[in-house]
């Protein structure tokens, strides 16, 4: 073994200059994806390129200590040490002396002196790492301290844990939970308990490669009580029935649930504008179970499609309409597209002339909150492809086996309908007894603390904070939600501490967005491109910023399969009413 690694030693500016590619490296891809989802520089840029920097002075000064005797290293065969006159030799460097560490021997010592003190591990001499605390590299989270020990010393002095309960395992609940195990992980100072109505959490960007096939439920899900191994991490599975501010009491169906902190991250739900007829027969896309029936009531309608005999039928049965040009819409109409062109065609015969996806929006653009340079290059590259646009253009109704456009000005015959076109917050809220807008949304003051309840946070698509430096609301996106659970998180700790809570600030750095077949479209820091370059970004964001290192491994395995086999098609043979909601007329068994 020794004869293997002896060339790498002793070319120590090649080693160097490795770990200055693997350092330059992971802050490119952790910087894009931290810019992407949370909507912020990366906080660490600046230490991975300075240590970049070093590792290649460092290879420098190795190569130039190392070039005088080179070549009186090469004269030796391979894993035979050049050794010095004095130099001990690979026998002797076994032996390692050890310090005393205790009685007057260890007091006649000094580092100085002792001939092996630099061999000996700092731990073995009762040194101990000091943990960086009060600054989560992750997520920037920058928590006011106090002095050293602070923590420890406070949770001698208390009587029990603080209680933090946090409603909702989104991104905004499931970062503010990270961030207080991340925060709290040595002390006693806090026990956090998350609640939400499954147990596990979705990665929701992903999930129109769930409904296209390219990925499964396996990659896209992260069990709750995963995290548990992380901290003191408490989970309950369950719907949120009451709020009892006064007595510090949320109540999950028959359970009550005590709390000195409580932060209320319980997202949103699909809106439909009180229409009905869009809300009957409309597919969503907001979980894992929306993802998979999409799915199936496509191939189900393939399988229905070929036997066919009538041609109008037939058309109406291969014609997608997705409402909504924001990123949702877009994605699940290029993957439908990729799916359908590249392995349904293949296994299915019929006409490729008689498929159809539309993408209405109301809009005059698709992603109308990215650079026009991106969506011109975007709608392009749809149109190419043979998705058709209808900009401003409403989706006024719905029926078995048609949707309406512009009160009634045209009918598409279809029996899918797939809706991305708005959301508005969890319905749980309106149970909240504070201040709500006309939207539904919580008021917050700018710390996300609820207005006479310094306790109680509310984030997410549920709160409604003013950005001070543009006047105007923060949207209910992924990154503003994950940044607010960072911060409600931090101001937690802050005042566990005796410490002040801290604004909410949020500033844009960029956004992505897959097209499928190998195309996205990337706005970094300013910076504009798309196309297979864009893609790879796109993928490699997205890995970052997976949970779990299963559902990454699982991620990689199953896009390298998926370059070497076809999609699965697989799907159940009779339809649900939630699959099928546009098939009346599709209540047959089949042939």
């Amino acid at each position: 073994m020794h004869g293997v690694l002896h060339p790498l030693f002793v070319h120590l500016h090649i080693a160097l200059l490795f770990m200055a590619f693997l350092t330059t490296y992971y802050w490119f891809f952790k910087g894009v994806a931290t810019s992407i989802f949370e909507n912020r520089i990366y906080n660490l840029a600046r230490f991975n390129t300075a240590a970049g920097l070093l590792f290649v002075l460092l290879s420098m000064a190795a190569g130039i200590r190392e070039a005088g005797r080179l070549c009186r290293v090469l004269q030796f065969p391979v894993g035979q040490v050049a050794v010095r006159e004095g130099q001990p030799r690979d026998t002797d460097r076994g032996r390692v002396q050890r310090l005393p560490v205790a009685g007057p021997e260890a007091a006649a010592v000094s580092p100085g002196e002792h001939p092996s003190h630099d061999l000996v591990p700092r731990h073995a001499a009762g040194w101990v790492p000091a943990r960086r605390r009060g600054h989560d590299a992750r997520h920037h989270a920058r928590v006011l301290r106090s002095p050293a020990g602070g923590l420890e010393r406070m949770s001698a002095t208390t009587t029990r844990p603080a209680r933090v309960v946090v409603l909702g395992g989104g991104f905004g609940g499931l970062y503010a939970t990270l961030t207080l195990l991340k925060e709290l992980a040595d002390s006693e100072l806090a026990e956090v308990t998350l609640v939400d109505r499954r147990n596990y959490f979705t990665f929701t960007p992903l999930l129109p490669e769930v409904a296209a096939g390219t990925l499964g439920a396996s990659h896209v899900c992260y069990p709750f009580r995963s995290l548990s191994k992380k901290g003191r991490l408490h989970f309950i599975q369950g719907e949120v029935r009451e709020f009892d501010l006064d007595e510090h009491v949320v109540w999950i169906e028959n359970l009550a649930i005590p709390y000195d902190y409580l932060v209320v991250a319980l997202g949103s739900t699909p809106f439909f504008f009180g229409n009905q007829q869009l809300e009957s027969h409309g597919l969503t896309l907001t979980s894992v179970a929306d993802a998979l029936a999409i799915r199936n009531h496509v191939i189900r309608l393939f399988e229905r499609a070929v036997v066919e005999p009538d041609p109008g039928l037939r058309r109406q049965l291969l014609t997608v309409v997705v409402v909504g040009a924001g990123p949702s819409g877009v994605e699940i109409a290029a993957e439908l597209h990729h799916l359908i062109r590249s392995t349904l065609l293949a296994y299915y015969p019929v006409d490729a002339s008689e498929v159809r996806i539309l993408l209405v929006d109301g809009g005059d653009r698709i992603l109308p909150h990215f650079p026009r340079e991106l969506t011109n290059a975007g709608r392009t590259q749809l149109v190419e492809r043979g998705i058709e646009m209808k900009l401003m253009t409403r989706v006024t109704g719905a029926g078995d086996q048609h949707v309406e456009l512009n009160a009634g000005e045209e009918i598409i015959p279809t029996r899918t309908l797939i809706w991305t076109g708005g959301t508005v917050p969890s319905p749980v809220l309106a149970r909240l007894p504070a201040k709500k807008t006309g939207r539904g949304t919580v008021l917050v003051d700018e710390c996300l603390r609820l207005p006479g309840h310094p306790e109680v946070y509310v984030i997410g698509d549920g709160s409604h904070v003013m950005d001070r430096r543009h006047q105007r609301p923060y949207p209910p996106v992924a990154p503003v939600a994950i940044r607010q659970g960072v911060r409600a998180a931090a101001n937690i700790v802050n005042s566990l501490e005796g410490r002040g809570g801290e604004s909410f600030e949020f500033d844009f750095t960029g956004n992505i967005v897959g097209l499928g077949g190998g195309m996205a479209l990337v706005n970094f820091l300013g910076i504009k491109f798309h196309g297979r370059l864009g893609w790879w970004v796109y993928r490699m964001a997205y890995l970052q910023r997976l949970v779990g290192a299963k559902n990454k491994a699982l991620l990689v395995l199953t896009l390298g399969l998926n370059a070497l086999f076809d999609r699965d098609i697989s799907c159940e043979t009779l339809p649900d009413a939630r699959s099928i909601p546009l098939g009346g007329s599709y209540g047959d068994a089949g042939p």
